[in-house]
Parts: structure tokens; C-alpha cells; sequence
């Protein structure tokens, strides 16, 4: 669980960007389809988002996820190599299987870039 230092760096970050991008609290809300009153409660560091929450949050808000935190990008990279390291020793079934994954997560991925 997220101590309180973590829940307002995130509340101040979300707050922020939202005002730089000119959204009202309301405005931000509907586009992530959350309640006025969560946000506020997530913007105070009173509630922490759920992940999906979150990943709205940042794709509408344009924050880059290595802002949150720089570990982020040195675990990506180790999950990469990790991902080429199987790949490399898979069967073809397989790698079919890991690739319908992959397709059916970026296309529910990018059904949020509306």
C-alpha cells in the first residue's frame, strides 16, 4: 500500500497536470469515467486510484509513467529481455499463443486513445 508521501506526490501530480491542461475537475472525471468526488478524494490523497484508474489518468493526462518512477523504465527493460529470452526457446504454438495476447491487450489498450 502506498505510504501517505506517495498517495500526495501522485494527488499534487494529478492535480497539477489537470490545471495545466485547462480540465475541471468534472471535465476529467466523465473523460475517465469516474465520480466528481473520487477524483477530488484522489487529488487530496484521500483514495488511492485502481490501476485502470490510474492508466486513464495518465494516458488523458499525458503523464509519463517514468515520472512517477524512474525504476519503471529499468524494470521494463528487464521484462523485455525476459519476454526475447522466452520467445527465443518457445514452440511455434506457443509464440502463436503469446502473440493473440499481445494483439488482444494493445487493441484493449488503444480502445482508450479516443
Amino acid at each position: 500500500m502506498a505510504d501517505l508521501y506517495e498517495k500526495k506526490i501522485l494527488a499534487e501530480l494529478i492535480k497539477r497536470q489537470r490545471k495545466k491542461l485547462s480540465l475541471t475537475q468534472e471535465e476529467l472525471a466523465e473523460k475517465i469515467d469516474l465520480s466528481t468526488q473520487h477524483l477530488s478524494k484522489i487529488e487530496n490523497g484521500h483514495s488511492i486510484p485502481s490501476l485502470e484508474t490510474f492508466l486513464k489518468l495518465m494516458q488523458v493526462l499525458n503523464i509519463d509513467l517514468n515520472l512517477i518512477n524512474p525504476d519503471i523504465q529499468l524494470y521494463k527493460d528487464e521484462r523485455r529481455t525476459e519476454i526475447i529470452r522466452y520467445i527465443k526457446t518457445a514452440a511455434d504454438s506457443e509464440i502463436k499463443f503469446i502473440l493473440d495476447i499481445l494483439e488482444t491487450t494493445l487493441s484493449y489498450k488503444n480502445s482508450f486513445r479516443t
